[in-house]
């Protein structure tokens, strides 16, 4: 079941595949969490968010992903490990402007650490926060990045990017 009346969001179970086909567009108005989702195939879907979207596991984004977001909301939240093998952009993801705490920070992404595998493509434009403009990591490993991102500063963080460490054979 998708919507619950009575909650503050709606929750949707990939179910036991953990797969989850997205194709043609979607406006989501209540933060959506996202069970069991262990991979996304997009086919060019589009998405855009009044509120924010959130997996409650690893997830791996196949295919053309591209998520709009508005003032004050972090699009995308990902409790364990982002791996992107696809193409995903992030444009006009605003997170909160004043110092809440992490768990709410980053503009397009927070997520405990993301991976871009060579054939993947990651594209943030015009995101902003508190805490990570583009993204805040939470925990840190080895990424391969081929990314393109235009962010607002940030007050704490790399101005784009919120991480614990860079990898120095890849410094962002």
């Amino acid at each position: 079941k998708m919507y619950k009346d009575n909650s503050p969001h709606d929750e949707h179970d990939c179910g036991p595949e953990g797969l989850l086909h997205l194709n043609g567009s979607f406006h989501i108005f209540r933060k959506l969490v996202l069970f069991n989702c262990r991979k996304v195939v997009a086919d060019g879907a589009e998405v855009k968010l009044e509120q924010t979207l959130q997996f409650e596991s690893d997830v791996e984004i196949e295919g053309r992903l591209s998520i709009l977001g508005t003032e004050g909301v972090m699009c995308f939240r990902v409790l364990g490990h982002l791996r992107v093998s696809g193409s995903m952009s992030f444009r006009n993801c605003h997170g909160p402007r004043q110092k809440v705490a992490s768990y709410f920070s980053g503009g397009a992404i927070h997520s405990r650490n993301i991976t871009i595998s060579n054939a993947g493509s990651l594209r943030i434009q015009n995101c902003s926060s508190e805490n990570g403009g583009a993204f805040l990591l939470s925990a840190c490993s080895y990424m391969v990045l081929q990314t393109f991102w235009t962010a607002a500063p940030a007050t704490m963080g790399a101005g784009s990017a919120s991480m614990c460490s860079r990898s120095s054979q890849n410094p962002v």
